[in-house]
């Protein structure tokens, strides 16, 4: 087996596993987590495969979300492998990374030689586990790319698919959607269904598949919930699950949007001046005066009290409590009272 590697660079975790993937130098133990989930469980999924086959359910093992009993961990990566080279064991959203204990340490120090542990979180506290981890072992964190990345990425998706994309097209989807890969694949996926016959995908498609129907909806039900509308929100809700808007992009484009309304609310609160806004929070012109028609209609307190709701929302549906349908209809009920 390969010696083990140890790294501290948290910079970008693409680079370090698929580094790791190409010497053949794997951690004992990896800590994967960050905002962009879209591109961490493509990576989760990049390293799993590298290190084993997933259908071998003797010397691979699931354990999700926090009724994840560290001894059931330790017990399975203590086992030796059964006609194998290694165990892996993938424990995700198991809120390890927030309420360490010393049976948590203890399991991570006594990882053999023979088993790979890898955690998958979204929410960490840089304290006793994550320092015992990053010593150990690797951790790799996964923020959203800049816009050039991006552009490349979507133009690549496209034309993978034989199509081409305006570059103008590129910039007004970007500029009209949340920025979270797993938004823009969707959206890009629509796209690329609804142009397949045409040869390729203009600004005039961005504005009428991914802009139009459905941000302006959901700034539709933003608007509608500051003035306790419910027969609006939920006519607007019905549109967008016609629409057959998944419901987690629902909730992620209703959660990103409080929180850009909320922070400038917070600017507005300092008064600070249109340009000011849009240097300080870097955002494009026409989103921020959107914003701002918003954040009118909400004080701070109520918008930050919003993001919370929908950040639990979130993670109702990451640990299995609810499924997507459910935690958005809560969130709708709970946002209207």
């Amino acid at each position: 087996m390969a010696e083990r590697k140890t790294t501290k660079n948290r910079i970008n975790g693409m680079d370090i596993i698929a580094s790791h993937i190409k010497s053949g130098e794997f951690s004992r133990v990896y800590l994967l987590h960050g905002e962009e989930t879209y591109l961490m469980r493509q990576y989760r999924d990049i390293l799993i495969d590298a290190l084993i086959d997933k259908d071998d359910s003797m010397n691979f093992a699931s354990f999700k979300a926090e009724k994840t009993n560290p001894e059931d961990v330790a017990g399975f990566i203590q086992t030796m492998p059964f006609f194998g080279d290694r165990r892996v064991a993938l424990v995700e959203y198991s809120g390890f990374f927030e309420k360490a204990d010393k049976k948590l340490l203890v399991m991570v120090e006594d990882i053999p030689d023979t088993s790979v542990l890898i955690f998958m979180e979204t929410a960490v506290k840089k304290e006793v586990l994550y320092k015992k981890v990053e010593s150990i072992g690797t951790v790799a964190e996964f923020s959203t790319p800049n816009e050039g990345m991006l552009t490349n990425w979507i133009a690549k998706k496209v034309n993978d698919e034989g199509l081409k994309i305006e570059t103008a097209a590129i910039r007004l989807l970007l500029e009209s959607i949340v920025q979270d890969m797993n938004n823009i694949s969707n959206e890009v996926d629509k796209l690329i269904f609804y142009c397949k016959d045409k040869g390729a995908i203009t600004t005039a498609d961005v504005e009428k598949m991914c802009v139009s129907q459905v941000e302006g909806k959901i700034f539709e039900m933003l608007d509608a919930l500051s003035r306790k509308d419910g027969r609006t929100v939920i006519a607007l809700y019905e549109d967008l699950v016609y629409l057959k808007h998944p419901y987690r992009l629902m909730l992620t484009n209703i959660a990103n949007n409080f929180r850009r309304t909320m922070k400038v609310r917070a600017c507005m609160d300092e008064g600070k001046s249109f340009g000011e806004i849009v240097t300080i929070l870097g955002m494009k012109e026409y989103p921020v005066k959107k914003h701002m028609g918003l954040a009118k209609q909400y004080d701070y307190k109520r918008l930050k009290e919003y993001v919370e709701r929908c950040n639990l929302a979130d993670t109702q549906i990451k640990t299995y409590v609810m499924n997507e349908k459910m935690a958005m209809d809560m969130l709708l009920a709970d946002l209207l009272k």
